[in-house]
């Protein structure tokens, strides 16, 4: 019974690891969940759906306005802002499932918004205007101690998106009379322009394999997206569409970019491929859907 027991174990690991082992990266990346922001319900909540539409998941039920989600690295909590009023917005964290409790992370009268967590885990960088103007700071989740990277009176600077290996930051800012994407090293030094043209460009997003950044700019007259290289070179433009194409984010695996479009009448929540192929339509809800952050 015992040597029948022990065999019947093995059969089971095998089994497990066949499965695993046989999975293709197009299934596993189908099985990965998209969080979202919607308003389908009212105001502002916090959903998960599958990259294929699939699946869908309420996380929040509160009366306030939930907004952009953004992943821990590895996938167990999301960190969002929670938008006391117009003018206060604070960073709090859940873990990634429905019905969980959130937790104040960064708590003020000041508007926190936009945060994005550290590839190691460690940090959280998000926009404040706490003093005056939006700059940007990193928080370490560990002990709380705040750093601010930005100094520009009168400038914006926001929309701070990681490079994988955690050493450098892109965001968007004003200082140069429109909006341009700059990178800057994860302590706030050697900021570097990346873009050069007369047109917006804004919310920056880097890719998992730290390749490019995607962002979205001025095409024919609307907001598309598009990405570069790192040092702001072979500009690439994925989108083509009547409508507002905006706040691109990469899939874990970088071969295919999550989007919001208004081509259909409402925000709704897009998957393409990473050369702006295979567009696809994951909501239909007429309630917003915005704010996607792929795991």
């Amino acid at each position: 019974m015992a040597i029948r027991r022990r065999w019947l174990g093995l059969l089971c690991v095998a089994a497990f690891l066949v499965c695993c082992l046989s999975a293709t990266p197009d299934d596993q990346a189908e099985s990965r969940s998209i969080a979202f922001v919607s308003r389908r319900d009212g105001n502002d909540e916090l959903y998960l759906i599958k990259a294929d539409g699939s699946g869908l998941q309420r996380l929040t039920d509160t009366p306030k306005d939930e907004e952009s989600p953004a992943w821990s690295p590895d996938g167990s909590q999301l960190v969002y802002v929670l938008r006391e009023t117009q003018r206060n917005c604070d960073i709090w964290t859940m873990m990634s499932e429905s019905g969980a409790k959130g937790e104040p992370l960064v708590v003020g009268p000041a508007n926190d918004i936009e945060p994005a967590w550290s590839p190691d885990g460690q940090s959280v960088a998000f926009a404040s205007n706490r003093d005056g103007d939006l700059e940007i700071y990193v928080l370490s989740v560990e002990d709380g101690a705040l750093r601010q990277l930005t100094r520009n009176r009168g400038i914006v600077d926001e929309s701070s998106t990681w490079s994988p290996d955690g050493e450098h930051i892109a965001f968007s800012t004003s200082r140069d009379g429109g909006w341009e994407i700059y990178r800057m090293r994860s302590d706030g030094t050697e900021p570097l322009r990346l873009t050069y043209t007369e047109r917006p460009e804004f919310l920056p997003a880097w890719s998992p394999d730290g390749s490019r950044i995607a962002f979205v700019a001025e095409g024919d007259g609307n907001p598309e997206i598009y990405t570069m290289q790192l040092d702001g070179t072979d500009v690439r433009r994925l989108t083509h569409s009547r409508g507002v194409d905006s706040a691109p984010c990469w899939s874990p695996d970088s071969a295919r970019v999550a989007f919001v479009s208004n081509r259909n009448g409402n925000n709704d929540i897009y998957v393409m491929d990473a050369d702006g192929s295979n567009v696809t339509q994951l909501t239909t809800d007429p309630g917003d859907d915005t704010s996607p952050a792929w795991y």
